[in-house]
């Protein structure tokens, strides 16, 4: 699982293949129908939107535990 690699966890999948079997020399697509081709735009949004929700929360928390706030975290008060 990429979650227990550090990597962050999408749910999309995208089947990669061989670079070469996809895409010409000049990085143009072989086959503009090809499976990857349709999978791989949806697996990125995905990707980018969780990259940047952790980028927010992890600012969140260093404003929480720099500016005093740190009761915040430390509480069950998200609990109620």
């Amino acid at each position: 699982m990429c979650h227990e690699l550090g990597c962050l966890p999408v749910s999309k999948l995208c089947g990669l293949g061989t670079v070469s079997d996809v895409l010409e020399v000049d990085g143009t697509p072989k086959d503009k129908e090809t499976r990857m081709l349709k999978q791989l735009p949806e697996l990125l949004t995905q990707l980018e939107w969780m990259a940047v929700a952790m980028k927010n929360q992890r600012y969140v928390a260093y404003i929480l535990l720099h500016f005093g706030a740190v009761s915040l975290c430390t509480t069950n008060s998200f609990a109620r």
